[in-house]
């Protein structure tokens, strides 16, 4: 698929691809494929926790040949949360899994690459098997929480993961900036990371608050 909604600041409008409900959802990659979101309050690939929590696993069982471009605008992630609108906050995700393909995830400005997007968390973000993975953000975590979320995140990459993660103000695997929520980070199995931050914040961690970082059972991390 190539989908890109239309840029608007403040329309709230929909998510290129939003999963719903408390029921678990796969996505298949096959070929190459773009989802980019045009609204601030939606991520390109939107699982917000007020329309559910089931678990949303991406994956490329079939032709070992998958690509995803996701992303988010302005306050929402590449892949997860969106942005407070309509009276409720689309900002806290949960539960995504990813379990292969090449995949490439940026977030808006305030958003997580993989995660959370402005003031919410990521919470059992797992990345595992044969995902290769790059993650963007600006003032998200590359993967985990959004910028300024007061929630927990929580991330795991294992099983032989490929993952590159690089934030600007936020940390390239944890909490965003400015965020208060504790952040709990697992790298083992086997998995090979790379973090990156440009400013302030650790490379791996949280930035205003406290985390616990797990790396173990042959993991090759570099931050």
């Amino acid at each position: 698929v190539h989908i890109e909604t239309k840029s608007s600041w403040n329309d709230s409008g929909s998510a290129p691809i939003e999963i719903k409900g408390n029921g678990d959802t796969k996505l298949e990659l096959n070929g190459n494929n773009t989802v980019l979101s045009g609204s601030k309050n939606h991520a390109g690939i939107e699982k917000a926790d007020v329309n559910g929590t089931g678990t949303l696993t991406i994956k490329d069982d079939v032709n070992d040949d998958g690509k995803l471009l996701a992303g988010g605008y302005e306050d929402s992630a590449g892949i997860g949360g969106g942005s407070y609108h309509d009276g409720k906050s689309y900002g806290n995700t949960s539960n995504i899994t990813i379990t292969g393909g090449d995949i490439t995830a940026v977030g808006g400005v305030y958003g997580a690459g993989i995660g959370g997007g402005a003031y919410g968390a990521g919470t059992n973000i797992r990345i595992e098997g044969n995902a290769d993975v790059t993650a963007f953000a600006g003032g998200g975590a590359a993967i985990g929480s959004g910028y300024q979320s007061s929630y927990d995140s929580d991330i795991t990459i294992t099983d032989h993961a490929t993952v590159d993660a690089a934030s600007e103000n936020g940390c390239g695997i944890g909490q965003g900036l400015n965020a208060s929520g504790k952040a709990t980070i697992t790298i083992s199995g086997n998995a090979s990371v790379n973090a990156e931050v440009f400013n302030m914040p650790a490379a791996i961690g949280s930035h205003s608050s406290s985390a616990t970082v797990n790396i173990e059972d042959n993991a090759a991390v570099t931050a």
